[in-house]
């Protein structure tokens, strides 16, 4: 068998061919932001789940407070662990509440990197509010919700009750 005799119609074919390759591989290389843009507002993507968890520090439930005197100090220790994949600025105020009464006991801030995690624990002077009330631990923040493209206000809250000691 010989060599294949190349035809001009086949040249033509060859010539065709591989302008729509070279046609195809540019459209892909050049619109591939385009692509990945409208992919992304379809929500075909993978993004990274973002999210903070707010936790008591201490080793189990059991070891938080139950009763308390009027005027006494209590520690109220928790956890921030961010994992917003961005710098975050965390604002958390401890709150004491029975009923429609509530006052605040401590308030700050801190930024705490991606992945890290904050430990805090501040002294608190339980207020006589009544005989059962609730410790509520309550957390805000920037963050980019599930589905979302941009930053919203984040809220958590955590919470433990007490009793006035007999």
């Amino acid at each position: 068998m010989g060599p294949i005799a190349i035809t001009p119609k086949r040249l033509i074919c060859y010539i065709v061919a591989g302008g729509i390759f070279a046609a195809g591989l540019a459209a892909f290389f050049v619109g591939r932001s385009a692509l990945a843009s409208q992919l992304d507002t379809w929500k075909m993507l993978p993004r990274p789940e973002r999210f903070t968890e707010l936790y008591f520090a201490q080793s189990s439930l059991a070891a938080l407070p139950t009763r308390y005197t009027p005027g006494g100090l209590q520690t109220v220790s928790f956890a921030v662990h961010n994992l917003e994949h961005q710098a975050t600025t965390y604002h958390y105020t401890v709150v004491a509440q029975a009923g429609r009464t509530q006052r605040a006991l401590a308030a700050g801030q801190f930024l705490l990197a991606h992945g890290d995690v904050q430990r805090v624990a501040r002294g608190i002077a339980v207020p006589p509010l009544g005989n059962r009330q609730e410790i509520v631990v309550r957390l805000q923040y920037s963050g980019i919700p599930f589905g979302a493209n941009v930053a919203k206000v984040q809220k958590q809250t955590i919470h433990y009750w007490i009793n006035r000691a007999t």
